[in-house]
């Protein structure tokens, strides 16, 4: 008992003065109360008989009431401990509310320090409830609860800080701070407007002010917390630059030149802003004041390359070609540039060509669309040649040459980009489709095993090889390619385009295994013909049944899948009227696809969003399939009209 009320006493009275505690005496009612003494059991009864409780009712009486005192007397002691421990805080000193207090707010500011929020709250706490009226700890709350996300909490403490010391500014900024959190401009407006109704010489809450009038798109205010700015402390280039894209953005381009005039009297030698000079020059047409700073620019540097492309630029402007020719002809030719520079100006030349014609290819400047070209297709045949290890050069030229449709220029180009940047796939995708279109398709298969090694999972790739190999009739080798591409990740339209042309491979196949049969039932005399299916070449049929099947699931309609499946049912079906009726439906549905092949040969770019290539199957493929079903219908008919 005694070691519990000591050891309240000691924590209640932990940091009281030694005076206080020297002073306190127990009181009255602490003096134990000795009790009358409990019946002793003889002797006799100790070993051998069986104890039982007390027979007299006095002395429980005894014992309850000993326990009554005992509890009564534990309160009495920690209520007096309680008073005294009250007593010892209400008599500290001012200074050592004042050092407790600043104890916590160090800890306080460690914890905030390291975003201990929760920890930082707790001790600032502890030291504002010490000095409620101390700016700092109010300020501190406020910063805490604000890194906590409570901005009611960080606005209310923030309040009382800049009441409690108005004359400090980073409490209106902190302020400010929580009402831009807090997306209230005028909030955000009226603090540091206030701020500077007491500090009006302060540079930095001025800029405060005037980048918050930007920030709410209040451009004129702040170009005139600007001048401010400028009246105060004199010019300076950035003041000046930030007026500058004010004006720009509310379409003042005289004060905007004037800006960067102001800017070119504090540092003449600024380059970027005398690049600012020219191009702003050129754009409100005062050509004149534009070639001056140009010249200037060159002068001071010649090999600049944003000097060099504004050359260019002003004579492309005057439509002067030669000089644009000659400007860019230069920088091109100088081994000083980035082959990357280079890149920079030809692109800008092209771009400035597609902004130069129409869509019709009427030119809007001065020249001829072909004269154009022609200028232009000689800065990129030159940019290639020097810098013919510069894999973006080769293919630029590719480029350019598949826009003018000079396909065995972009196909002798291509060849070289792939030498270059084996790892660039469109590069390989676009060779492999000229090879394509001109029917080229050993030397596709050829090209296409090497550009496979680079990307084995390019589904087109896989594509055109596959196919490659079914129009030379190598049906086997095109259903290896074909099964993989159908593997491969692809656009819907290609991967219809896969599965149809991986079920004709595979009744390519059939047909060649048919013939086969067919050739040895002639060589043995056998009088049936009719090629009797293998179990094989029935799961091959199924086979490509199940590819077209998977064509329409991706392209409902697709009349090559159509025709495709009206085709093998013919197969399946007796000769007669039937099949008969089979044979035309396939040959309606391919014919469908033909003329859709031949009027939007565009197709595939159109449904892909890539470059054109062959698309679907192709024409010769489609005419194939005609054909065959053609010579099937016309030998029905032919045998039904031999019969008697």
């Amino acid at each position: 008992m005694k070691c519990i009320v000591l050891s309240i006493f000691v924590v209640l009275m932990g940091g009281l003065p030694a005076s206080v505690i020297s002073g306190w005496v127990a009181p009255a009612s602490a003096i134990p109360i000795t009790p009358t003494p409990l019946q002793v059991v003889p002797d006799t009864l100790r070993d051998t008989d069986t104890i039982r409780p007390p027979d007299l009712p006095g002395q429980i009486e005894q014992i309850e009431q000993i326990e009554q005192i005992e509890q009564i007397q534990q309160i009495e002691q920690i209520e007096q401990v309680q008073q005294i421990g009250q007593m010892g805080q209400d008599s500290a000193t001012p200074a050592s509310k004042e050092s407790s207090a600043r104890e916590s707010y160090i800890r306080g500011l460690f914890h905030l320090e390291n975003q201990a929020y929760n920890d930082a709250l707790e001790d600032f706490q502890a030291a504002h409830t010490l000095l409620p009226d101390e700016p700092a700890f109010n300020h501190a709350l406020s910063d805490a609860y604000r890194g906590l996300g409570d901005s009611m909490n960080a606005e209310y403490y923030a309040k009382i800080a800049v009441s409690l010391a108005p004359d400090n500014v980073w409490y209106h900024q902190a302020l400010a701070k929580i009402y831009e959190d807090e997306a209230r401009p005028d909030a955000v407006l009226d603090t540091y407007r206030n701020a500077l109704a007491i500090h009006p010489n302060d540079l930095h809450l001025l800029e405060q002010l005037a980048e918050a009038y930007m920030q709410f798109g209040e451009l004129l205010r702040a170009n005139e917390t600007y001048d401010q700015i400028l009246a105060k402390r004199g010019g300076t280039s950035q003041i000046h630059m930030n007026k500058y894209w004010n004006f720009r953005a509310l379409g003042r381009t005289d004060e905007a030149l004037a800006e960067l005039q102001s800017i070119r009297a504090i540092e003449p030698d600024n380059l970027p802003n005398l690049r600012l000079m020219a191009s702003l020059y050129m754009e409100t047409g005062q050509m004149d004041q534009a070639l001056t700073i140009l010249t200037e620019l060159k002068n001071r540097n010649a090999r600049d390359i944003q000097t060099m492309l504004m050359l260019v630029e002003f004579h492309l402007f005057q439509e002067d070609w030669d000089a644009a020719e000659l400007a860019a002809e230069t920088l091109i030719r100088d081994p000083f540039f980035y082959p990357s520079d280079k890149l920079e100006l030809v692109q800008f030349v092209l771009t400035y060509l597609e902004r130069a014609t129409t869509a019709e290819g009427t030119p809007i400047v001065v020249g001829s669309p072909t004269e154009l070209r022609e200028r232009t297709q000689n800065l990129i045949q030159l940019f290639a040649s020097e810098e013919p290890s510069y894999g973006p050069a080769q293919e630029l030229l590719s480029q350019f040459y598949r826009t003018t449709g000079a396909a065995t220029e972009e196909l002798r180009q291509l060849s070289r980009v792939n030498r270059i940047m084996p790892d660039n796939e469109e590069a390989w995708q676009d060779r492999l489709r000229i090879l394509f279109r001109e029917s080229r398709f050993s030397e596709l298969i050829s090209v296409a095993d090497t550009a496979l090694t680079h990307h084995p999972e390019n589904a087109e790739l896989l594509y055109l090889s596959g196919a490659s190999h079914l129009h030379l009739n190598q049906p086997a080798e095109a259903i290896l390619q074909l099964e993989e591409a159908s593997f491969s990740p692809a656009p819907r339209t290609l991967r219809a385009t896969i599965h149809i042309t991986l079920g004709d491979a595979l009744l390519e196949q059939e047909m060649n295994e048919a013939e086969m049969m067919h050739r040895v039932d002639d060589a043995d005399g056998s009088q049936d013909t009719r090629h009797t299916n293998t179990p094989w070449t029935d799961a091959m049929l199924r086979e490509a049944g199940r590819n077209y099947e998977q064509a329409l699931r991706l392209i409902d309609g697709n009349p090559d899948a159509l025709g495709s499946l009206a085709y093998l049912k013919a197969l399946e079906t007796e000769p007669g009227q039937p099949q008969k009726e089979l044979l035309q439906e396939a040959l309606d549905h391919w014919k469908e696809a033909l003329d859709h092949w031949q009027q939007a040969p565009d197709h595939w770019q159109q449904a892909s969003g890539t470059q054109p290539n062959p698309g679907h199957t192709t024409e010769a493929l489609l005419q194939r399939k005609i054909n065959r079903a053609q010579s099937m219908l016309e030998q029905a008919n032919s045998e039904e009209e031999s019969r008697p």
